[in-house]
């Protein structure tokens, strides 16, 4: 079966037995990402080429059944190839709008940063415009975390890969660390692995519920320093999502202190805890400062009580309002379960920590009333009891945790348990508020004490 030496292909391309030959003409004056684009389109040719000798080769021998299998391979290869060539295209243009789009939320970065600084001034000396100085700090921390999951986005090579007699291309452009940069590249890129390598994150957990805790890569974290310093690192876990300033630490933690050694005092608080926290990592910078803003290292994988206790709340209310009663409890059981004690119980005697810490109560007393009252639905009196003991522990004024209690141990048959728990309610009154148990609460009281006669 005889084929001519020389075949003129598609996009003027000569092929012989010894190879390939594409004639780009002079190529003086071309960039390396044109050069890189001529040797894609030559190996591109190449495979028409062979598609055109195979269907050469079946036209010589019509009545092979094995070089019409040859060449329906070679078609499949061919379109595979071109789908490759076509997404690498694509992905390329994608590249280069993002390194766009990262130098114009860098200047945006940049804008805000100095507008922050400001606002943040202004509300220092006013303090109405404090809601606008953390609006500015909001926007602000999500820009930076824009560019912060930019930074972990990695090329993608077309899974082809370069034979040993490939030549080496002549150098283009690549993504890299949310950076255009020059980077070598050859006529076919290798594939990547699969499974790339990379570098795992310090994995830090922490618990602001009931006592605190954290650990580090699953090692207790034991050693703390005196004074602030804790307190600063609990303040930007509540508030990692965006960086704090300095002169809201300032605020916060030394309110009646000139500013000056207000401002020495932070210094001194965040050396003694950068010092206590390297002795679990000697390198790594776990609190970063950058134009008067503090925040920790967004490197850090971070997992916090507050934060999941507060995604389950959440998924609790947008099911309910889906009328998902299944879902809802679920989500609020997660919810309870995560409440180990009030939210920064070390730290209540602060008027920072005091204020939150009375949030998250309500938020977990308003889980216990929904679990509570679908348990009662349900007839299940002493799940019901067991949640509102739980409120009661936490506030023992409250009435109407008592009043349901009652009912519950009423409709059990427990009438002297539903009486002592009325005593119960009317001593807290009298002693923490000097007050009488309400209407509501006494004719409960006379239903239990009728249905004992």
């Amino acid at each position: 079966m005889g084929q001519p030496p020389h075949y003129h292909g598609r996009y003027g391309v000569e092929s012989t037995r010894s190879g390939v030959r594409v004639d780009v003409g002079q190529q003086h004056d071309k960039t390396g990402a044109d050069v890189t684009r001529e040797r894609r389109q030559e190996l591109l040719a190449f495979l028409f080429e062979c598609e055109s000798l195979a269907q050469g080769m079946v036209s010589a021998a019509p009545n092979s059944a094995l070089m019409e299998h040859a060449v329906a391979l070679c078609e499949g290869y061919l379109k595979t190839m071109l789908d490759m060539h076509h997404v690498w295209q694509r992905l390329q243009r994608a590249q280069e709008q993002g390194c766009d789009l990262k130098a114009q939320l860098e200047k945006m970065q940049t804008v805000l940063q100095e507008v922050s600084q400001q606002a943040s001034r202004n509300a220092h000396r006013d303090q109405n415009k404090e809601a606008q100085a953390r609006y500015w700090n909001t926007v602000g921390g999500l820009i930076d975390e824009v560019l912060r999951l930019s930074r972990q986005q990695t090329p993608i090579s077309p899974p082809t890969r370069r034979t040993p007699e490939d030549p080496e291309p002549a150098p283009t452009t690549r993504v890299q660390d949310g950076h255009c940069e020059p980077a070598s590249a050859t006529l076919v890129p290798e594939a990547p692995s699969p499974f790339p390598e990379q570098q795992t994150a310090l994995q830090l957990t922490a618990h602001l519920f009931g006592k605190f805790k954290a650990s580090l890569g699953g090692r207790d974290m034991r050693r703390w320093p005196r004074g602030k310093g804790l307190k600063i690192f609990k303040f930007l876990l509540l508030h990692r999502a965006s960086p704090v300033s300095r002169e809201r630490l300032m605020e916060t933690f030394w309110r009646d202190t000139e500013a000056r050694a207000a401002r020495n005092n932070l210094n001194v608080a965040l050396y003694h805890l950068r010092q206590d926290l390297s002795r679990y990592h000697k390198t790594f910078p776990f609190v970063s400062h950058h134009d008067g803003y503090y925040q920790l290292n967004t490197e850090l994988a971070i997992w916090v009580d507050v934060e999941a206790f507060d995604h389950a709340i959440h998924s609790g209310q947008q099911h309910d309002a889906r009328h998902e009663t299944a879902l809802a409890i679920t989500a609020y059981r997660n919810a309870e379960g995560l409440y180990q004690g009030d939210c920064l119980q070390e730290d209540t005697h602060e008027e920072w920590a005091a204020l939150i810490s009375q949030a998250y109560r309500m938020k977990y007393l308003s889980a216990l009333d929904y679990l509570g009252k679908h348990m009662l639905e349900n007839g299940d009196y002493q799940e019901c009891v067991t949640l509102w003991h739980k409120a009661v522990t936490l506030d023992s004024c409250n009435e109407q945790a008592h009043r349901r209690i009652m009912h519950c141990y009423l409709q059990m048959g427990q009438r002297q348990m539903a009486l002592r728990q009325y005593q119960l309610c009317a001593e807290s009154l009298k002693k923490e508020l000097g007050l009488e148990p309400t209407p509501q609460t006494r004719q409960l009281l006379e239903q239990i004490r009728h249905a004992s006669r």
